[in-house]
């Protein structure tokens, strides 16, 4: 919805303004109408379209302001910042195999085992291996599978915020170790061709000559419209930045499951290998 907002406000600024009026007072105007209630869903704008805004009211010259709005009005962003359900569906599938897991370590440790026990007492016989085995290292394979949930769940936490792009997402500590660089390099991407009309204001965007900003800056000089090639490499981006997401993902689910297999493997002979011995003994 902030994107909805952020679209609205370049729009109606861009036709709103007035000829004696600088762009920032006809924005704040803007800002104020009760309408954007509707386009933000009740949320400020923030973020990535929140930086750009003011950004655009920073500029002292009124014609580079007006300029600089008219090629945001027409970007098409609207949908293309979604969350997908592909990614809801993977933190689903996480959440129900963890607690899974949960359920089968909680009731064979608080019931299955002790029972084991109190009948190899009853027999006077040794606990088998694998009970031994269970019991020394039943809380390192609960530990290992809690922390790769919890590092999951960080960095869906931090896929979403990059989806959403948070302010100064990009400098944390999570940005620079956790993701893949694949990720990193679609997100930066994509900013930089969001802050591209703002890029002769010092600080904003990439100053730095790269691909992308030589094609920008040749669409300048032709009859091409900015706006339109801009919305078209950032639905690019985003694709790539979306299945790299999901590759990441997949790749946690993938480790995290395997692990509970493991783990319920281990339950499962632990299990057993007591029940044969007892059979044997009666």
């Amino acid at each position: 919805m902030t994107w909805d907002l952020f679209g609205y406000i370049c729009r109606k600024s861009s036709v709103d303004c007035k000829d004696n009026e600088h762009i920032r007072e006809c924005i704040k105007r803007v800002k104020n109408e009760k309408i954007c209630e509707v386009y933000s869903g009740n949320k400020p704008i923030r973020g990535l379209p929140k930086l750009i805004i003011n950004k655009i009211e920073q500029i002292e010259d009124p014609s580079k302001a007006r300029k600089v709005i008219d090629i945001y009005k027409d970007l098409r962003l609207n949908n293309s910042f979604e969350i997908p359900k592909r990614f809801k569906r993977v933190f689903s599938y996480l959440f129900v195999i963890f607690i899974v897991f949960c359920s089968i370590a909680g009731v064979y440790h608080l019931k299955v085992l002790p029972s084991f026990i109190d009948a190899f007492k009853n027999f006077n016989l040794e606990l088998p291996e694998s009970i031994l085995l269970y019991q020394q290292y039943w809380i390192y394979f609960v530990l290992i599978i809690l922390l790769l949930f919890i590092s999951a769940l960080i960095i869906g936490l931090k896929i979403r915020s990059l989806l959403q792009f948070t302010e100064d997402v990009e400098r944390g500590v999570l940005f620079n170790y956790l993701l893949f660089k694949r990720i990193k390099t679609s997100y930066l991407r994509i900013v930089e061709i969001a802050l591209f009309p703002l890029q002769e204001i010092r600080g904003v965007g990439n100053q730095n000559k790269n691909l992308i900003i030589d094609h920008l800056n040749s669409i300048k000089k032709t009859k091409l419209n900015l706006s339109v090639e801009m919305s078209a490499l950032i639905d690019i981006e985003l694709k790539r930045l979306l299945d790299n997401c999901e590759a990441q993902m997949k790749v946690v689910s993938v480790v995290i499951a395997s692990l509970i297999l493991v783990a319920i493997f281990c339950f499962i002979i632990s299990a057993y290998s007591p029940m044969f011995i007892i059979g044997d003994v009666i």
